[in-house]
């Protein structure tokens, strides 16, 4: 049942689900050939007990679940090590080697997820390594766990869905250092661990930063329905453009009854217009393929994994996991352009949306969270965000001494060069109250400023910003 702020943190299967098949915790500490830190899992220890009134409950209990790492066994023949980066990497194993899904961001964790899965497996080798998708958490560690010399030998083949060269290059080259500078504002990678600082991205805990690397891909997916088999390891693929990446695809293993579902169904509501600058997702390509995966596979899965969280086992629950995935994408697009077409701006409908109960009943409280959450508007760099419901914006925090002052008729693209706006920030700066006067001796007084076309400074308060 729904606590009181509506979230069901009573309902405890995440938990049992996210620490089902666990066979070794291994070491949360990856480290660099310098003996750099690159990894530490270890510094989220602090996740236990109660949310503390610095972190939002649903956030807390998320990252209390994404922060479990180790090495764990999904199906027969299927491993998966998780909370060694951003992302999981699993293991298939074959006839004589293995398949490896994902392999992380950086070549260090990726080595250190292999290790861990040859220490109670075997050191089986690597004949094919699968991109669910081009971005760089998915295929950053690939040197980590194969040599670009066994590709083009042929000891090793490198699947990917159609694109996804093209898309990993725009995205990490192109743009490269502008959304990497941005995705650690974006991660917190950053930030000191702790309830006030860096406590988990909900996706998972945050971004390695190590070495990233890229392996050209040997075989081409293009079709859904392709079948490949590797090692002896059979596969039906489902091409998925234009969802989580342009360039992504779902693949069955019908001797497993085992489901990837690469990033298209996690436990969360997956964001679509991402901080860090990927390109802007489509909540309604994104249920169609939820949909075409529950009618092409879900009836014959006994379970589902994906490249970040834990998995779903049972038939009926992967199609109840993925119905209610694909009706949350289903339910904000329908929604979004009912308003729109009603009149109202983007934050209004922010301020609008609520889940209906046959969808919130179900969802993770993550997912109840973000729908909750407020739109954000990145202007010029990372650190300016700008708060932009009409009725509630404003900073609230036990660390900042923040004074909220509305100001009235002008768009948030104008706050910059509004008179009101920028009198209000230098006497915020040079410490003077609100009138002019100073707070400190040897401060000037400060004029005030009066908006563009008016005859003199606004008598409303109201119309000021701080």
């Amino acid at each position: 049942m729904p606590d009181a702020i509506g979230l069901p943190f009573g309902d405890t299967a995440d938990f049992e689900a996210a620490d089902r098949g666990l066979i070794d915790a291994g070491d949360p500490v990856v480290r660099n050939e310098a003996g750099q830190v690159i990894w530490d899992n270890g510094s989220y220890g602090f996740l236990t007990g109660e949310a503390p009134d610095t972190v939002h409950p649903s956030l807390w209990r998320q990252s209390t679940l994404v922060a479990r790492q180790g090495l764990f066994e999904v199906t027969d023949g299927i491993y998966q090590v998780r909370g060694y980066d951003l992302s999981n990497m699993s293991v298939i194993e074959g006839d004589t080697g293995i398949i490896i899904i994902d392999p992380l961001i950086s070549t260090e964790t990726a080595a250190a997820a292999l290790a861990l899965y040859r220490k109670h497996r075997g050191d089986r080798p690597a004949v094919a390594v699968i991109h669910t998708h081009s971005h760089a958490d998915h295929f950053g560690g690939v040197k980590g766990v194969v040599s670009q010399a066994d590709v083009d030998a042929g000891r090793v083949q490198i699947i990917a869905p159609e694109g996804f060269v093209e898309h990993a290059i725009a995205e990490n080259v192109y743009a490269g250092t502008a959304m990497a500078r941005r995705a650690g504002y974006m991660y917190g990678a950053a930030l000191p661990r702790g309830p006030k600082g860096g406590v988990g991205a909900g996706l998972g805990q945050t971004t390695s930063t190590g070495t990233v690397t890229l392996i050209d891909p040997t075989v081409t997916i293009t079709t859904t329905g392709q079948e490949l088999t590797v090692d002896g390891v059979r596969m039906v693929f489902q091409m998925a453009p234009g969802t989580e990446a342009p360039a992504e695809m779902h693949f069955y293993f019908p001797d497993r009854r085992a489901l990837c579902m690469a990033e298209n169904a996690t436990h969360n509501l997956h964001n679509l217009l991402t901080l860090r600058g990927a390109l802007v997702r489509d909540p309604h390509v994104w249920a169609h393929y939820l949909t075409e995966a529950i009618e092409l596979f879900a009836g014959q899965s006994d379970v589902v994994f994906a490249s970040h969280h834990w998995p779903t086992w049972g038939t009926g629950n992967i199609i109840e996991f993925l119905s209610v995935q694909r009706d949350l994408y289903a339910y904000l697009h329908d929604q979004t352009l009912r308003l729109l077409n009603q009149g109202y701006t983007g934050p209004e409908i922010a301020e609008m949306i609520e889940l209906p109960p046959a969808i919130s009943v179900h969802a993770n409280p993550a997912v109840t969270a973000v729908m909750a959450s407020r739109i954000i508007v990145l202007i010029a760099v990372p650190w300016t965000v700008i708060i932009v419901p009409r009725a509630s914006a404003g900073i609230r925090h036990p660390d900042l001494d923040a004074t909220n002052v509305p100001v009235r008729g002008v768009g948030h693209m104008s706050l910059p060069i509004d008179g009101r706006v920028t009198r209000e920030i230098a006497s915020a700066l040079a410490q003077l109250e609100s009138d002019g006067t100073t707070v400190h001796r040897g401060v000037t007084h400060l004029e005030p400023t009066p908006p563009r076309g008016a005859a003199g400074p606004s008598r409303d308060r109201r119309a000021s910003a701080g």
